[in-house]
């Protein structure tokens, strides 16, 4: 086996031009793979935007319907209260139809998850991940609110039912959640006009967008305005749980929705 010793520098000049040929390739290296480095964490970036605008788009369907259903809820609520007060009166609740709770929809935002399992929140604009955090606390406040809701309209629905004797006791119980219940209804309302807020602020979509996603939720919500003894069934309410359409897949009404 042959074996080729290093030849000897001849000069400062011979050594220079090792040197740097050692430097510059060292030097291409680390940006190479930094470039790598940085299309993958840019990569993952668009994903995770993609995911928050789609969890945004489900958001404002829900907010949609919240808008419209708020009002139907609040008069439906105070129906409510005008036939405990007289019951009260007379000892007596009458006889009612089912009492549907306005829709207690889902408020996902899976793509938050999907930021912080990738460590992609480090890697974001500067605020990115702070207005994508805001959101979030938002939701989880609306999501907590609905399920305590949730058990508070279950006892405003035993008011329903044939006509028949009423204590002091239930009338008190009764009034503490219809009470209870309005006072939700209406945080749930306020903290959903501050996320819409914050979605169309973060800007991954666009107004027209918002408006139409807005709109979707708010086509579809129309169910709990009817009177009190013409009140929708529980196969309407879950028709407005169903998730909506994702991003690559519109609904069919998306050509009809507004620019």
């Amino acid at each position: 086996m042959d074996i080729h010793k290093p030849k000897p520098w001849h000069g400062l000049r011979e050594f220079l031009k090792e040197y740097a040929i050692i430097v510059v390739g060292v030097m291409t290296a680390l940006a190479f793979e930094q470039a790598v480095e940085w299309l993958h964490w840019r990569h993952l970036g668009h994903q995770a935007r993609a995911d928050i605008a789609a969890d945004q788009r489900r958001s404002l369907r829900n907010i949609g319907v919240s808008d419209i259903t708020g009002p139907c809820t609040a008069r439906r609520l105070q129906e409510l209260t005008d036939i405990l007060d007289k019951a009260e009166r007379d000892g007596r609740l009458p006889a009612l139809a089912p009492i549907n709770p306005p829709p207690f929809l889902p408020w996902p935002f899976r793509g938050w998850d999907g930021l912080v399992s990738t460590q992609v929140l480090a890697h974001l604009e500067q605020g990115e991940s702070a207005q994508y955090a805001r959101q979030v606390a938002t939701v989880n406040y609306i999501i907590r609110t609905r399920d305590e809701d949730r058990d508070t309209w279950a006892v405003i629905a035993s008011m329903a039912g044939p006509g028949r004797p009423l204590n002091g006791s239930e009338a008190a119980t009764l009034r503490a959640n219809l009470g209870r219940a309005a006072a939700k209804d209406a945080s749930m309302r306020g903290a959903a006009h501050s996320l819409g807020r914050d979605i169309l602020a973060s800007g991954l979509l666009t107004r027209s967008e918002v408006t139409m996603w807005w709109k979707k939720g708010a086509d579809r919500a129309n169910l709990i305005c009817s009177s009190l003894n013409e009140v929708a069934t529980n196969d309407d309410f879950r028709q407005l749980s169903q998730p909506a359409a994702p991003p690559s897949q519109p609904a069919e009404d998306d050509a009809s929705a507004p620019e």
